[in-house]
């Protein structure tokens, strides 16, 4: 670990991009939604690699749904009430 951390020292210096951002602020809803999705999915339609695949795409999308309808209207909400 000790040969790291000049890297992860330099590394927390340097200002992300937006789409980093996003990604960055997709992980929380994916981690809400990734188990009960593929969970559902794989019960209902057995454990067959197209079903794991279409579980993780259906998963990725309740993720942008999620992030967009719920995160990003509740952080405008937040950041209104804080600031005034």
């Amino acid at each position: 670990m000790l040969p790291l951390l000049p890297y992860v020292a330099h590394s927390l210096t340097i200002r992300s991009s937006k789409l980093d951002r996003h990604f960055g602020n997709l992980s929380y809803p994916l981690y809400l939604v990734h188990f009960a999705t593929i969970a559902v999915i794989t019960g209902a339609f057995g454990h067959g690699m197209p079903v794991k695949l279409g579980a993780i795409a259906l998963a990725c999308v309740l993720t942008l749904a999620l992030y967009v309808i719920v995160d990003r209207r509740v952080d405008r909400w937040r950041v209104r009430v804080t600031e005034s």
